[in-house]
């Protein structure tokens, strides 16, 4: 399983647990969303992933998300209803 996280990682700059399952089962392995979903966060933790439920399945990142500060913002202004972007 992790295996398959770090391709679609490397590839897409994230990946969900949904993502990782339709790839394993691709690869004929028989793989269940709770399954999927308790290995990652086990995974997520062990190798230092960043994660975030997204309303329907964790989404994982090599890295966090980050604040781009736009005209007339310093990244010390950041609020919670800030928006972030992914780089």
């Amino acid at each position: 399983m992790r295996h398959a996280a770090e391709i679609l990682l490397r590839q897409n700059g994230s990946t969900s647990t949904l993502e990782v399952k339709m790839l394993l089962r691709t690869q004929l392995y028989m793989a269940f969303q709770n399954d999927v979903s308790s290995k990652m966060n086990t995974l997520a933790t062990q190798c230092g992933w960043n994660h975030a439920f997204n309303g329907t399945f964790k989404e994982y990142r090599l890295f966090p998300l980050t604040y781009l500060p736009t005209d007339g913002d310093s990244a010390d202004s950041q609020t919670d209803d800030t928006p972030l972007l992914n780089v």
